[in-house]
């Protein structure tokens, strides 16, 4: 049929609906309504997306795409601002008005150039560009058309091809931003609006307050529509999937302490405010780019079967999300609604910050070449995270009265600290087969009906915890280049803290058996997504497959140039097979100053206290009377820490591996000492209460400076500091010390406390936080950006290198802050 017609018939089914709104009796006659009307809602956002993309230039691409959200604000806003004050029927008559305004101006259109073109009639083609861009100077861009149409139709359009390597990184971007925009709670704030804003004693009622909304809505689509092509994709999306999450938490926090009866007359002004906020967030990027994006990153050929996808995934995440906010806000409260909202946001901030291309002003060939990026392998670190933090909503669970199996406090230390066991375990199993632990663990966890059957279940989970530490810094450090080895490897501890928040944001609110069920997604996910990934280029090179690791570099580096990184890789891995890996070479002079400082990584990791207050934190934050649950400050403390991981995963390589070592260890010490200082005079029975603030506060501080050092860079220096030929040697060795001190802190932390005093604990992760500080600033060197083989022949002089380093960071330090 053609964009044209398609978008012409869409007028159809909404006039169908509007009468049957006229002529409606019973709410039965009003769901057919409302599905009619849909149709129109879908046909729009599949086709419009097709024709915008395809009648607009490069340059203005973005601004002409996003137009469509513009449109939709002045929608709503038409609606918001009339319904309220006239009847049913007299809306449907005056909403009557859009489709025929629509069919009487867009029926003067033509039909785009890329679909004459893919019907074979280039006259008709060069007859709609010269009418399109104003001009018969169009030769070249017809050309470049004509040239992408033909690649188009040598490929036709099927299922199959959009599920084709190529087009899945596009169609999971088009998906993702189709259930981003519906999971972040936009719809449920257009739908409900009303209902909303009269939940709040502001002054102004619900209807004013809606309508001040639309139109903050349609203002900064305007805006949005006008520096698109200006500030970029990627800037826009993250600005604003960060500001929905900021939005939706706060204001979960205000609905919140409604629920618990505090008295919030005073601040009434914040939720209105907020939702202001997370309007002009939403609009600015997720509302306005993915049409854009939508247009671009598809071949022609199959753009309809992508914006199809692209309903189909927005449809549904709406349904559900219209559908259960109402019953979920009924039965439990709006402040679980937004929260949740927040949580799928944060993890539209890491999808977009990893997954989403910049296409501004690019032609559309050169991005759809980019578009066969593979996925990032590091979703098992999730899985990992995720089962190592279901002790934090769970131990509460378990040692409850009406616990589903009665544990004793002993037992508790054992399940929390029995994972770090099964951990030893992950560096012989390969990354694939990491999955099948952590399946069978949370099998063992539906069936379990004693502490000894969960017992079991945390060391099979915890070898597949084991193995995400132990190999895929290793992957990640052999697949990465120099400039970006740093980034592309702290990737591992951002995953990790989303799955301890995933398993926060969950455990707290479902059954364990639920919170099993839902666990299961993370490792399906993994295997899903890492099995197109290819083998790491050095280890090709160490099988003596040479013509296979080029492929898998080229691959990785997506260019045929890459001769010259494949000699320096393939010297690298000689020399190593000079030495062939064994415990002895581990321990020789070269390798040893190397061993230490991978070794001590491990046990800091661990004995400043961080797991203590991943496994424990609920029951931590329970012991302060700060207002908020200890459930909601754990969660609160796993955003912290995914968003720090996620900018210390960027700056990693701007600032240096010892610069964030340095702040990260010394900023631990402090709070350790803090936090230990208010529980003891707890202990000693002095009032606190007015202080309840300060642990909570002090543990946010701890979790950031932690996160941007301590849990970020060990991963990035470990897969610098040894040769090929001994780095699982080493990682394995780096795990055994990390899951030795761990296994210590998770078991003897709960006996302490309970026996001595949580302060004692938390003195005790001081000391060792300043020993990790001193040891960091005289031991640990400056790797960022440069080549594996220097660094590794550096080590072997740790004296000669250490006086260099020092003087060459100290030297860049003093040019760059004067």
């Amino acid at each position: 049929l053609g964009r044209k017609i398609t978008l012409l018939s869409a007028a159809i089914p909404v006039t169908i609906g509007l009468v049957l709104i006229l002529v409606a009796t019973t709410p039965e006659i009003l769901y057919v309504s409302r599905i009619f009307c849909g149709m129109t809602y879908g046909m729009s956002y599949a086709t419009m997306t097709m024709y915008l993309g395809e009648i607009s230039s490069d340059k203005i691409r973005g601004s002409i795409g996003t137009l469509l959200t513009v449109m939709v604000k002045i929608g709503i806003l038409y609606v918001y601002a009339i319904g309220p004050y006239v009847s049913i029927s007299m809306l449907a008559w005056l909403m009557m008005i859009l489709p025929a305004l629509f069919v009487l101006t867009f029926i003067w259109m033509p039909e785009t150039p890329y679909f004459l073109l893919l019907r074979n009639r280039p006259k008709d083609a060069a007859k709609s560009l010269k009418w399109l861009r104003k001009t018969d100077d169009v030769s070249e861009e017809l050309e470049k058309m004509n040239e992408a149409v033909k690649k188009a139709q040598d490929n036709r359009g099927t299922i199959r091809e959009l599920l084709h390597r190529n087009n899945r990184l596009g169609l999971v971007i088009t998906m993702g931003m189709g259930a981003c925009q519906q999971l972040c709670g936009s719809q449920a704030l257009i739908a409900y609006s009303e209902q909303i804003f009269e939940e709040v004693a502001s002054g102004l009622g619900g209807s004013e307050s809606a309508i001040i909304m639309a139109v903050v809505q349609l203002i900064v689509a305007s805006f949005s529509s006008s520096i698109v092509d200006r500030w970029g994709r990627r800037p826009l999306l993250l600005l604003s999937t960060c500001g929905v999450t900021i939005c939706n938490t706060i204001v979960g926090v205000y609905f919140y302490l409604l629920h618990i009866e505090v008295d919030m007359d005073a601040h009434a002004w914040l939720p209105i405010t907020t939702i202001m906020i997370f309007i002009i967030t939403y609009t600015i990027g997720l509302a306005t780019v993915p049409f854009a994006l939508m247009s671009e990153i598809f071949p022609t050929n199959i753009k309809a079967l992508a914006t199809a996808s692209f309903t189909l995934a927005a449809g549904i995440c709406a349904f559900i999300v219209l559908k259960l906010y109402q019953v979920v806000s009924d039965n439990i409260g709006m402040h679980v609604s937004f929260w949740g909202f927040a949580g799928f946001s944060l993890f539209f901030v890491i999808f977009v910050y990893f997954l989403v291309p910049e296409t501004k002003g690019r032609p559309l060939d050169v991005i759809l070449e980019d578009m066969k990026t593979p996925f990032k392998p590091t979703l098992i670190m999730v899985t990992g995270a995720a089962v190592y933090g279901w002790t934090s909503p769970t131990l509460p669970k378990l040692l409850a009265d009406d616990s589903p199996i009665p544990t004793t406090p002993d037992q508790s230390s054992w399940i929390a600290s029995l994972l770090i066991i099964g951990s030893f375990a992950g560096p012989v199993i390969t990354l694939l087969s990491a999955a099948i632990p952590v399946t069978i663990g949370l099998i063992l966890i539906l069936v379990a009906t004693t502490p000894e059957m969960l017992y079991v279940s945390r060391i099979f989970c915890g070898i597949t915890y084991g193995m995400g530490y132990a190999s895929m810094s290793m992957y990640l450090g052999e697949i990465s280049s120099d400039k970006i080895r740093g980034s592309i490897g702290t990737l591992l501890t951002v995953m990790a803290k989303f799955g301890i928040l995933y398993v926060y944001a969950i455990g707290p609110y479902v059954s364990m058996s639920m919170l099993a069920w839902m666990l299961m997604i993370l490792p399906a996910l993994f295997v899903l997504t890492f099995i197109w990934m290819p083998e790491t280029p050095y280890f090709l090179l160490l099988r003596n497959r040479p013509k296979d690791a080029a492929k898998s570099l080229k691959w990785l580096r997506k260019t045929d140039n890459v001769a010259e990184e494949l000699v320096k890789m393939n010297e690298a891995v000689k020399k190593a097979q000079n030495n062939r890996g064994t415990l002895k070479d581990l321990f020789s002079r070269g390798n040893r100053l190397s061993l230490v400082i991978c070794l001590a990584m491990g046990a800091c990791q661990q004995l400043c206290g961080s797991q203590a207050v991943i496994a424990y934190s609920q029951q931590i934050f329970e012991e302060v009377a700060s207002g908020l649950g200890g459930s909601e400050s754990a969660i609160i403390m796993a955003v912290v820490q995914l968003i720090t991981a996620s900018f210390s995963s960027s700056i990693v390589d701007r600032w240096g591996r010892r610069p964030l070592l340095l702040l990260s260890t010394c900023g631990v010490t402090i709070c350790n000492t803090i936090v230990g200082l208010y529980f003891y005079l707890l202990h000693i029975e002095v009032d606190m209460d007015a202080h309840a603030w300060l642990p909570i506060t002090t543990i946010m501080i701890f979790i950031i400076t932690y996160t941007v050092g301590l849990a970020t860079v060990p991963f990035a220096l470990m897969s610098e500091l040894f040769p090929t030929n001994i780095k699982a040697l080493a990682t394995a060795a780096f795990t055994v010390v990390a899951g030795a001190c761990g296994f210590g802190i998770l078991k003897l932390y709960q006996v302490v406390s309970d026996n001595i005093g949580m302060h004692v604990s938390f003195w005790g992760f001081a000391v060792f936080s300043f020993c990790f500080f001193v040891f960091v600033y005289f031991l640990v060197p400056e790797t960022k950006g440069r080549p594996l083989d220097v660094i590794l022949e550096e080590m072997k002089s740790p004296f000669k290198r250490g006086k260099k380093g020092v003087s060459e960071t100290e030297n860049e330090s003093t040019i760059k802050d004067p």
